[in-house]
């Protein structure tokens, strides 16, 4: 699933040294997930992650495992990816992606809209519920 939002209360001008490109601001945003998360009582990795796309940050809620991907776009743009994690045989033989759990949706629009930094929800996805 795929939300976009708005804020402008993250980061998006000063690179840190950590940075894996120029533009992978975030850090302060997936930071930020963390803690709102482990407020809404998801078990989250106390460690962000990062990708050439962004910062993902690992959690775990309701008996499925998830990783949120952040992105910074632009101006006061951001875009998050909510993808459910496959054990280690789905990733070792590429077996095919799990849905996400409405649950899992319904906490990370909860974590959002409950933020006075943050804006302009709006979830995507296909007819088939996928990004």
């Amino acid at each position: 699933m795929i939300v976009t939002f708005r804020s402008t209360a993250f980061n998006t001008s000063t690179p840190e040294k950590h940075f894996v490109s120029r533009r992978a601001y975030g850090g302060d945003l997936a930071n930020w997930l963390i803690y709102e998360l482990a407020r809404h009582d998801a078990a989250v990795d106390p460690m962000i992650g990062q990708k050439d796309a962004g910062w993902i940050v690992r959690f775990r809620f309701r008996g499925a495992t998830y990783d949120f991907l952040a992105r910074y776009r632009g101006g006061p743009d951001w875009v998050g990816l909510l993808e459910r994690r496959r054990g280690i045989v789905g990733r070792l033989f590429h077996g095919q992606q799990k849905n996400v759990e409405f649950d899992a949706v319904q906490l990370i629009d909860a974590v959002l809209s409950s933020s006075e930094l943050i804006s302009d929800i709006q979830w995507h996805y296909d007819e088939s519920g996928s990004p």
